[in-house]
Protein backbone atom coordinates (compact mmCIF):
# COMPACT_ATOMS: atom_id res chain seq x y z
CA UNK A 1 0.00 0.00 0.00
CA UNK A 2 0.97 3.42 -0.12
CA UNK A 3 0.00 6.43 1.21
CA UNK A 4 -3.10 8.43 0.26
CA UNK A 5 -2.96 12.60 -0.04
CA UNK A 6 -5.49 12.85 2.64
CA UNK A 7 -8.24 11.23 3.73
CA UNK A 8 -12.06 13.19 3.31
CA UNK A 9 -14.82 11.92 5.19
CA UNK A 10 -17.81 12.17 2.91
CA UNK A 11 -21.04 13.16 4.49
CA UNK A 12 -24.81 13.74 3.53
CA UNK A 13 -26.90 16.02 5.12
CA UNK A 14 -24.24 15.70 8.29
CA UNK A 15 -24.79 11.66 8.12
CA UNK A 16 -21.74 9.63 7.21
CA UNK A 17 -21.52 8.18 4.14
CA UNK A 18 -17.63 7.16 3.53
CA UNK A 19 -14.20 7.87 3.08
CA UNK A 20 -12.12 9.00 0.37
CA UNK A 21 -8.60 8.35 0.72
CA UNK A 22 -7.20 10.58 -2.42
CA UNK A 23 -4.42 9.13 -4.78
CA UNK A 24 -0.84 10.44 -4.89
CA UNK A 25 0.20 10.22 -8.29
CA UNK A 26 2.09 6.38 -7.75
CA UNK A 27 1.51 3.42 -9.96
CA UNK A 28 0.19 1.77 -6.69
CA UNK A 29 -3.42 3.88 -7.13
CA UNK A 30 -3.47 3.69 -10.52
CA UNK A 31 -4.19 0.33 -11.19
CA UNK A 32 -7.67 0.06 -10.42
CA UNK A 33 -9.43 -2.14 -7.47
CA UNK A 34 -10.12 -5.29 -9.16
CA UNK A 35 -8.00 -7.87 -6.74
CA UNK A 36 -10.32 -5.74 -3.38
CA UNK A 37 -13.22 -5.70 -5.33
CA UNK A 38 -13.12 -9.92 -6.00
CA UNK A 39 -12.07 -10.62 -2.79
CA UNK A 40 -15.09 -8.70 -1.09
CA UNK A 41 -17.41 -10.23 -3.88
CA UNK A 42 -18.01 -7.02 -5.78
CA UNK A 43 -19.70 -8.42 -9.08
CA UNK A 44 -18.37 -5.40 -11.95
CA UNK A 45 -20.36 -6.74 -14.85
CA UNK A 46 -23.52 -7.34 -12.80
CA UNK A 47 -26.40 -6.34 -14.96
CA UNK A 48 -27.39 -3.52 -12.95
CA UNK A 49 -25.62 -0.26 -14.16
CA UNK A 50 -24.69 2.00 -10.64
CA UNK A 51 -24.21 0.98 -7.36
CA UNK A 52 -24.48 -2.70 -7.36
CA UNK A 53 -21.75 -2.88 -9.47
CA UNK A 54 -19.15 -1.63 -6.75
CA UNK A 55 -21.51 -2.66 -3.60
CA UNK A 56 -20.67 -6.17 -1.70
CA UNK A 57 -23.89 -8.18 -2.57
CA UNK A 58 -23.24 -10.20 1.38
CA UNK A 59 -21.13 -10.65 3.63
CA UNK A 60 -17.85 -12.85 2.47
CA UNK A 61 -15.70 -13.50 5.41
CA UNK A 62 -12.85 -11.03 4.03
CA UNK A 63 -10.20 -9.67 6.45
CA UNK A 64 -11.08 -6.89 8.90
CA UNK A 65 -8.98 -6.05 11.51
CA UNK A 66 -10.36 -3.12 13.44
CA UNK A 67 -8.69 -1.84 16.86
CA UNK A 68 -9.46 0.00 18.98
CA UNK A 69 -8.52 2.76 21.56
CA UNK A 70 -5.71 2.69 23.30
CA UNK A 71 -4.37 -0.84 21.74
CA UNK A 72 -2.65 0.77 18.78
CA UNK A 73 -0.36 3.80 19.09
CA UNK A 74 1.79 6.04 16.79
CA UNK A 75 5.00 6.67 19.04
CA UNK A 76 7.03 9.32 17.47
CA UNK A 77 10.95 8.13 17.09
CA UNK A 78 13.44 9.95 18.44
CA UNK A 79 14.12 13.89 16.51
CA UNK A 80 14.65 17.27 17.17
CA UNK A 81 12.05 19.58 18.84
CA UNK A 82 10.96 21.00 15.83
CA UNK A 83 10.11 18.31 13.53
CA UNK A 84 8.41 16.87 16.62
CA UNK A 85 6.18 19.79 16.61
CA UNK A 86 4.89 18.48 12.69
CA UNK A 87 4.28 15.19 13.79
CA UNK A 88 2.01 12.79 15.98
CA UNK A 89 3.23 11.91 19.88
CA UNK A 90 1.71 8.60 21.03
CA UNK A 91 -1.78 9.53 19.92
CA UNK A 92 -4.70 6.78 20.38
CA UNK A 93 -5.91 5.77 17.65
CA UNK A 94 -8.67 3.39 15.67
CA UNK A 95 -7.15 1.14 12.84
CA UNK A 96 -9.24 -0.07 10.11
CA UNK A 97 -7.12 -2.51 7.55
CA UNK A 98 -9.17 -4.25 5.14
CA UNK A 99 -6.19 -6.65 3.42
CA UNK A 100 -6.50 -10.01 1.46
CA UNK A 101 -3.52 -10.92 2.01
CA UNK A 102 -4.79 -11.56 5.61
CA UNK A 103 -7.49 -14.10 5.31
CA UNK A 104 -5.92 -16.97 6.36
CA UNK A 105 -3.19 -15.41 8.81
CA UNK A 106 -3.33 -15.28 12.28
CA UNK A 107 -5.01 -12.94 14.90
CA UNK A 108 -1.12 -12.00 15.83
CA UNK A 109 0.08 -11.63 12.58
CA UNK A 110 -3.01 -9.82 12.06
CA UNK A 111 -2.07 -7.49 14.78
CA UNK A 112 1.91 -6.98 13.57
CA UNK A 113 0.51 -6.07 10.42
CA UNK A 114 -1.68 -3.46 11.55
CA UNK A 115 0.87 -1.90 13.81
CA UNK A 116 3.34 -1.67 11.03
CA UNK A 117 0.27 0.29 8.97
CA UNK A 118 0.13 2.67 11.87
CA UNK A 119 3.96 3.21 12.04
CA UNK A 120 4.60 3.64 8.39
CA UNK A 121 1.25 6.03 7.48
CA UNK A 122 0.50 7.81 11.13
CA UNK A 123 3.50 9.70 11.44
CA UNK A 124 3.06 12.41 9.19
CA UNK A 125 -0.62 13.11 9.83
CA UNK A 126 -0.50 16.54 11.14
CA UNK A 127 -3.53 18.14 12.13
CA UNK A 128 -5.63 15.48 10.01
CA UNK A 129 -8.56 13.55 11.50
CA UNK A 130 -7.42 10.78 9.90
CA UNK A 131 -4.69 9.24 7.66
CA UNK A 132 -4.75 6.05 4.94
CA UNK A 133 -3.24 3.99 1.97
CA UNK A 134 -4.39 1.63 -0.78
CA UNK A 135 -3.61 -0.24 -3.44
CA UNK A 136 -5.36 -2.54 -5.75
CA UNK A 137 -6.11 -4.64 -3.15
CA UNK A 138 -5.97 -3.77 -0.27
CA UNK A 139 -6.19 -0.53 2.21
CA UNK A 140 -5.79 1.03 5.84
CA UNK A 141 -7.72 4.01 7.47
CA UNK A 142 -5.85 5.14 11.19
CA UNK A 143 -8.45 7.30 12.76
CA UNK A 144 -7.32 10.08 15.54
CA UNK A 145 -10.37 12.52 15.69
CA UNK A 146 -13.43 10.72 17.84
CA UNK A 147 -15.37 11.62 15.29
CA UNK A 148 -13.35 9.85 12.67
CA UNK A 149 -12.61 6.97 15.53
CA UNK A 150 -17.04 6.48 15.29
CA UNK A 151 -17.17 6.70 11.44
CA UNK A 152 -14.54 4.02 10.90
CA UNK A 153 -16.27 1.75 13.47
CA UNK A 154 -19.42 2.17 11.43
CA UNK A 155 -17.86 1.88 8.19
CA UNK A 156 -16.38 -2.04 9.47
CA UNK A 157 -19.33 -2.97 10.97
CA UNK A 158 -20.91 -2.20 7.21
CA UNK A 159 -18.47 -4.37 5.72
CA UNK A 160 -18.71 -6.97 7.89
CA UNK A 161 -22.43 -6.78 7.35
CA UNK A 162 -21.86 -7.04 3.56
CA UNK A 163 -23.42 -3.09 3.18
CA UNK A 164 -19.92 -1.53 1.64
CA UNK A 165 -19.57 -0.22 -1.76
CA UNK A 166 -16.41 0.70 -3.24
CA UNK A 167 -15.00 2.51 -6.10
CA UNK A 168 -12.17 4.51 -7.57
CA UNK A 169 -13.46 7.47 -8.32
CA UNK A 170 -13.63 11.81 -6.60
CA UNK A 171 -14.84 13.63 -4.45
CA UNK A 172 -18.02 14.23 -6.43
CA UNK A 173 -18.86 10.57 -6.37
CA UNK A 174 -17.60 10.42 -9.97
CA UNK A 175 -17.28 6.53 -10.71
CA UNK A 176 -14.77 7.63 -13.82
CA UNK A 177 -12.59 9.83 -11.77
CA UNK A 178 -9.62 9.31 -10.45
CA UNK A 179 -9.04 10.89 -7.61
CA UNK A 180 -8.68 8.16 -5.05
CA UNK A 181 -10.73 5.51 -3.53
CA UNK A 182 -14.19 5.41 -2.21
CA UNK A 183 -14.99 3.27 0.39
CA UNK A 184 -18.87 3.83 1.71
CA UNK A 185 -21.64 2.53 3.25
CA UNK A 186 -23.56 1.14 0.37
CA UNK A 187 -26.99 1.93 2.18
CA UNK A 188 -25.83 5.82 2.63
CA UNK A 189 -24.81 6.48 -0.50
CA UNK A 190 -27.60 9.16 -1.51
CA UNK A 191 -29.95 8.31 -4.25
CA UNK A 192 -29.04 11.10 -6.79
CA UNK A 193 -25.40 9.71 -6.19
CA UNK A 194 -26.19 6.75 -7.13
CA UNK A 195 -28.39 7.71 -10.20
CA UNK A 196 -25.07 9.53 -11.58
CA UNK A 197 -23.64 6.09 -11.16
CA UNK A 198 -25.97 4.52 -13.37
CA UNK A 199 -26.34 7.44 -16.04
CA UNK A 200 -22.70 7.42 -16.02
CA UNK A 201 -22.38 3.61 -16.27
CA UNK A 202 -24.78 3.33 -19.20
CA UNK A 203 -22.85 5.92 -21.21
CA UNK A 204 -19.63 4.23 -20.64
CA UNK A 205 -21.38 1.12 -22.02
CA UNK A 206 -22.65 3.01 -25.21
CA UNK A 207 -19.26 4.23 -25.90
CA UNK A 208 -18.36 1.31 -25.43
CA UNK A 209 -20.38 -0.33 -28.16
CA UNK A 210 -19.81 2.25 -30.80
CA UNK A 211 -16.20 2.32 -30.61
CA UNK A 212 -15.89 -1.58 -31.12
CA UNK A 213 -18.30 -0.87 -33.92
CA UNK A 214 -15.44 0.95 -35.58
CA UNK A 215 -13.01 -1.91 -35.09
CA UNK A 216 -10.51 0.24 -35.58
CA UNK A 217 -8.41 -1.47 -32.23
CA UNK A 218 -8.72 -4.53 -34.11
CA UNK A 219 -6.91 -3.64 -37.15
CA UNK A 220 -4.61 -1.73 -35.04
CA UNK A 221 -3.51 -4.13 -33.31
CA UNK A 222 -3.36 -6.50 -36.61
CA UNK A 223 -1.38 -3.96 -38.48
CA UNK A 224 0.98 -4.12 -35.73
CA UNK A 225 0.33 -1.03 -34.88
CA UNK A 226 1.50 -0.09 -30.69
CA UNK A 227 0.16 1.98 -28.50
CA UNK A 228 0.22 2.66 -24.82
CA UNK A 229 -3.26 4.27 -24.99
CA UNK A 230 -6.27 4.35 -27.49
CA UNK A 231 -9.15 6.15 -25.67
CA UNK A 232 -12.56 6.73 -27.55
CA UNK A 233 -14.83 9.88 -26.69
CA UNK A 234 -18.29 10.82 -28.78
CA UNK A 235 -16.79 13.08 -31.77
CA UNK A 236 -17.74 17.30 -31.21
CA UNK A 237 -20.00 19.35 -33.24
CA UNK A 238 -17.00 20.72 -35.04
CA UNK A 239 -15.48 16.75 -35.54
CA UNK A 240 -18.26 15.16 -36.78
CA UNK A 241 -18.02 16.62 -40.38
CA UNK A 242 -14.40 15.05 -40.30
CA UNK A 243 -15.30 11.67 -40.00
CA UNK A 244 -18.45 9.35 -40.62
CA UNK A 245 -18.06 7.64 -37.29
CA UNK A 246 -19.59 8.66 -34.27
CA UNK A 247 -15.83 8.57 -31.98
CA UNK A 248 -12.81 9.98 -32.03
CA UNK A 249 -9.65 8.62 -30.28
CA UNK A 250 -6.40 9.98 -28.06
CA UNK A 251 -4.00 7.73 -29.46
CA UNK A 252 -1.05 7.74 -27.04
CA UNK A 253 1.57 5.87 -29.81
CA UNK A 254 4.61 3.24 -28.76
CA UNK A 255 7.37 4.75 -31.47
CA UNK A 256 6.97 8.72 -30.40
CA UNK A 257 9.94 9.56 -32.24
CA UNK A 258 8.02 9.15 -35.50
CA UNK A 259 4.55 9.15 -34.19
CA UNK A 260 2.01 11.93 -32.98
CA UNK A 261 0.06 11.34 -29.44
CA UNK A 262 -3.46 13.21 -30.37
CA UNK A 263 -7.04 12.78 -31.01
CA UNK A 264 -7.65 11.16 -34.06
CA UNK A 265 -10.15 10.46 -36.11
CA UNK A 266 -11.08 6.46 -37.06
CA UNK A 267 -10.33 7.36 -40.91
CA UNK A 268 -6.95 9.47 -39.66
CA UNK A 269 -6.45 5.82 -37.53
CA UNK A 270 -6.40 3.45 -41.01
CA UNK A 271 -3.86 6.32 -42.81
CA UNK A 272 -1.41 5.53 -39.70
CA UNK A 273 -2.50 1.48 -40.76
CA UNK A 274 -1.41 2.57 -44.50
CA UNK A 275 1.82 4.27 -43.38
CA UNK A 276 0.52 7.87 -43.65
CA UNK A 277 -1.85 10.27 -42.14
CA UNK A 278 -1.18 13.10 -39.48
CA UNK A 279 0.00 10.24 -37.11
CA UNK A 280 3.03 9.89 -38.71
CA UNK A 281 3.65 13.51 -38.77
CA UNK A 282 6.91 13.67 -36.64
CA UNK A 283 10.10 13.32 -38.83
CA UNK A 284 12.01 10.33 -38.89
CA UNK A 285 15.62 10.60 -36.54
CA UNK A 286 18.85 10.57 -38.43
CA UNK A 287 20.66 7.36 -38.04
CA UNK A 288 22.91 7.53 -35.38
CA UNK A 289 26.67 7.62 -35.47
Amino acid sequence: MRNAARVEIVEDGGRFVGFLLEADYCSEHERGIRPLSQALGIKPLTPAPGLPRRSMPSPCGYAVTLLADGRAQVVRPGEGEGAASRRRVAEDVRLLLVDGGLRYSGPEYMSARARTVIKEHGFNAGDAEAVGSWDDSAFAIVAFSARAKAFVTELSAAIEAGDAAFWPGSADVNPFGRKGLVAAIASRVPAETAARMAERDTQAETLAALSAATGIERRLREAGRQFFALTPRLASQSEAPTTSHPVVYWLNPCEQAINEAGWYTVEELDEWIAGTGPVLAKPKRAPGP
